[in-house]
């Protein structure tokens, strides 16, 4: 009897143990910026193994990591930290989060200060229709840039055809035919000029990032992947992609990943 009791004790322990040393763990998709795993050592890359437990530490606000579960799908990691610049450090499964439907811009354009802010992001070009009469476009009146390059202001004056602003990376991102490297502007102002009356009012100030057709399309076919093998439908799916754009790269407009999405998908 005593030895019966003793086997169904250490029965007992083992399953205890193994339900608290139990975790969910996560392959990982993608990751911004840079974000270190203090419990392995090293900084966090694609295709990792992350679990609950692991210790991370978020270099900026900005850092990202997106994992993925056959089983529970996807999350975003996040940094909590409300300086651009500091670190933020956490267990993995204090931050874990089910994706949301981020930070989509409107479709069409009611309002530029609500159209870029914060973190604003590109596929390839944009072509955004600029509905408010109050900024016209022609040789008198127009948008431009301006940006800090090597401690000096860099006014760049934005495209247009008709109504359409046009945000071009090679026209943006150049000073004296040198590339200029988009991790060294911090941020960028967007300007409405008049040059009649030679007065400049300042619409919205933003970080502003493009990224390549190619680069997205390939992310947001693992999505789709992923979507496939839990069987969902194309509606849930282009929510998905939806979702991991915002969370990952921060705002856009809806309209031109509407058409990206359509072109590819």
């Amino acid at each position: 009897m005593k030895k019966f009791k003793l086997l169904t004790l250490c029965v007992i322990l083992i399953t205890l143990a193994s339900t608290c040393f139990s975790q969910d763990c996560y392959t990982v998709m993608k990751v911004k910026g840079t974000v270190y795993n203090s419990s392995k050592g090293k900084d966090v890359s694609a295709q990792d193994e992350l679990c609950s437990s692991d210790k991370l530490v978020f270099k900026s606000s900005t850092s990202v990591v997106v994992v993925h579960s056959s089983s529970k799908g996807r999350f975003t990691l996040k940094s909590q930290a409300k300086d651009t610049k500091s670190e933020f450090a956490c267990i993995m499964g204090d931050v874990l989060k089910q994706s949301g439907s981020g930070n989509l811009s409107s479709r069409g354009v009611t309002s530029l200060q609500d159209e870029f802010k914060e973190n604003y992001f590109v596929i390839g070009a944009l072509r955004i229709k600029v509905e408010d009469k109050n900024y016209p476009m022609n040789d008198n009146t127009f948008f431009y840039l301006r940006y800090k390059y090597n401690g000096e202001d860099v006014n760049k004056k934005l495209e247009y055809s008709a109504d359409t602003l046009i945000f071009s990376k090679d026209k943006i991102y150049k000073v004296n035919e040198n590339v200029v490297k988009e991790d060294d502007v911090e941020q960028v102002t967007l300007f409405f000029y008049d040059k009649i009356n030679k007065t400049s009012a300042q619409i919205s100030s933003f970080k502003l990032s493009f990224l390549e057709e190619n680069e997205i399309k390939s992310e947001i076919q693992k999505i789709v992947e992923i979507a496939s093998s839990l069987n969902k439908t194309k509606e849930e799916t282009h929510k998905d992609a939806l979702s991991y754009i915002s969370d990952t790269y921060g705002n856009f407009n809806v309209e031109a990943f509407e058409q990206f999405y359509k072109n590819n998908f």
